[in-house]
């Protein structure tokens, strides 16, 4: 007997494609119980591993040594959050790269840093460490991306949220001239470094 009749399907007639989807179909529902045991039970040991882990204290939370799968799930929920819930916005002409140069050596410099300026010596010694913001992986992010975190900060990195003392003006200008740190002239580069900055 070929091996298309052992398993059940018809060669002949144009059936052999929808005897095999029903013969499938057959298979699938009658070990339905099995495959559904499979899946509770994965979703009890995941369940119990996101309640348990925590108390255990599985993962490193010091700010010492390199990145660590806890650096990574929160990078990765990071995106996944900001995938969901940033806006599709566009940052208004009217925003004030000047206006925002007042509140970015204020509030961020001392983090983040800028072109020929050092943040302090302790923002090196962060987990994750502040992003040098004129890099690349920050400019390619979108408006409404920055705006989001501009406004809401991010849990668990240090990054405040400005959107509490900020209105919404502030916060656009604080963007435009982060989009503007690379562009920056001999006379702004100058008005940053009288910010204060405490290395210790």
């Amino acid at each position: 007997m070929n091996y298309a009749l052992n398993l059940g399907i018809v060669t002949g007639g144009g059936r052999t494609g929808k005897c095999s989807e029903q013969n499938l179909m057959r298979e699938i529902l009658r070990h339905r119980p099995f495959l559904i045991g499979i899946l509770a039970g994965a979703l009890v040991v995941a369940s119990l591993g996101f309640f348990v882990v925590p108390f255990l204290g599985v993962f490193n939370i010091s700010a010492n040594g390199n990145a660590g799968p806890l650096d990574w799930w929160g990078a990765t929920n990071m995106n996944s959050s900001l995938y969901w819930r940033t806006e599709d916005r566009a940052m208004p002409p009217e925003a004030s790269e000047a206006k925002g140069l007042e509140h970015y050596r204020a509030s961020c410099i001392i983090c983040h840093g800028a072109p020929g300026i050092s943040p302090a010596e302790w923002a090196s010694h962060m987990q994750p460490r502040p992003p040098k913001l004129l890099e690349q992986e920050t400019q390619e992010m979108s408006d409404g991306d920055l705006y989001y975190i501009v406004t809401n900060g991010l849990r668990m990195t240090g990054m405040p949220s400005f959107g509490q003392d900020h209105d919404e003006a502030d916060l656009w200008n604080i963007i435009a001239f982060v989009r503007h740190l690379n562009q920056l002239s001999d006379l702004e580069k100058a008005e940053l470094k009288q910010h204060d900055n405490p290395h210790h």
